[in-house]
């Protein structure tokens, strides 16, 4: 393709002093941070390996022109599936694009986002276009979102492989226009290192700010947490303790869900086959995936691990919660003081 940007322009304006990584708490509870190298990925084993990782930046961009990259250090091997088995496919993912804060982690899914896939597509707006060559491990892959209003190339966001562009930029939706938009980045079955700036890993055809190095009046800085909060609903069945923890998370998108439930709405994003018109109650749905580790080992799993994850959660478990000695055990994976331990007793009508 043809470089349509031009040279960044001489800008004197102050500079972040902020260091941009990804976030330890604004991804899904299955992403590992590696602290001190630029390395992200997802744990692997227990039937998370096989459910999306989504993480979002610590900052985001709300005007000028910006750069940021990924690649793809490793590939994961994991254990075939049965015959039978419907389990999420591709089991190596990268889905690179820029998202609205607080909106969903899972790129493609929702309006509230765009990017770029390894498998060449497209997707903005819930609409997905094949526009580019498939990225594979070792290649660097860079995004440019250009906020420049002053460029012929303005709301528009363009996809580079190893510094060469692959596909004409793409504009944004009219929903993401005048708002910070966060690099993000959802994957599975792969280690990224990922790179904010301020030197490229494979630099462009022309001169450009990496997000590191933007003037500090064009992001915006995600508010950073110093004390995490485990959440317990208590209340009767058929009381709408469901309707008010969904209302909840509505008004309060930094708490991630831990429940049945929750993990069948994740292996469905993630692509698991699940039956029309599932089996159990709202509390303790069945999944039937096919695949071992996603239905029988991964809700135990996550529970394990969350403690150990810097993330607010709520934990939905209604018959559970409703036991002190069920309580109690919840509680002694959460200690205090790193985490705000809080109840919530629903009475009255739904």
């Amino acid at each position: 393709y043809m470089e349509l940007e031009e040279d960044a322009p001489l800008d004197g304006r102050s500079r972040t002093t902020t260091r941009i990584h990804v976030s330890t708490s604004d991804s899904t509870v299955n992403v590992l941070r590696c602290m001190g190298v630029p390395l992200v990925t997802s744990l692997g084993e227990g039937g998370l390996q096989y459910l999306l990782a989504g993480v979002r930046a610590t900052a985001g961009a709300k005007s000028g022109c910006y750069f940021f990259e990924v690649r793809i250090v490793e590939s994961l091997a994991y254990e075939p599936l049965g015959a039978k088995a419907r389990g999420p496919k591709p089991q190596s993912l990268v889905r690179i694009g820029v998202s609205l804060a607080e909106s969903s982690l899972f790129l493609s899914a929702s309006e509230s986002n765009v990017c770029f896939d390894s498998e060449g597509f497209f997707s903005c707006e819930t609409q997905r276009i094949k526009i580019a060559p498939e990225f594979l491990r070792g290649q660097t892959v860079g995004l440019l979102l250009n906020l420049d209003a002053s460029s012929s190339n303005a709301h528009t966001v363009s996809l580079f492989h190893d510094g060469l562009r692959v596909a004409p930029p793409q504009k944004l939706p009219p929903n993401l226009l005048g708002k910070a938009l966060y690099p993000t980045l959802t994957f599975r079955g792969v280690t990224l290192h990922v790179n904010f700036g301020p030197v490229p890993l494979a630099p462009l055809p022309f001169s450009c700010w990496m997000l590191q190095q933007a003037a500090e009046a064009d992001i915006e800085v995600a508010p950073v947490c110093d004390r995490n909060e485990v959440l317990l609903p208590v209340g009767l069945p058929d009381t709408g303790v469901f309707e008010w923890v969904d209302h909840f998370l509505e008004r309060n998108p930094g708490y991630t869900e831990l429940s049945r439930r929750s993990v069948l709405a994740w292996a469905s994003t993630s692509g698991a086959w699940q039956p029309q018109g599932g089996q159990g109650s709202v509390d303790r749905p069945v999944l039937q995936s096919g695949v071992h580790l996603i239905d029988e080992v991964c809700v135990d799993r996550l529970s394990s691990v969350a403690p150990a994850l810097g993330h607010n959660y709520i934990v939905m478990e209604l018959e559970g919660n409703l036991l002190l000695e069920e309580r109690r055990k919840v509680l002694e994976r959460y200690p205090a003081p790193r985490f705000k331990r809080v109840a919530v007793v629903l009475l009255g009508d739904p």
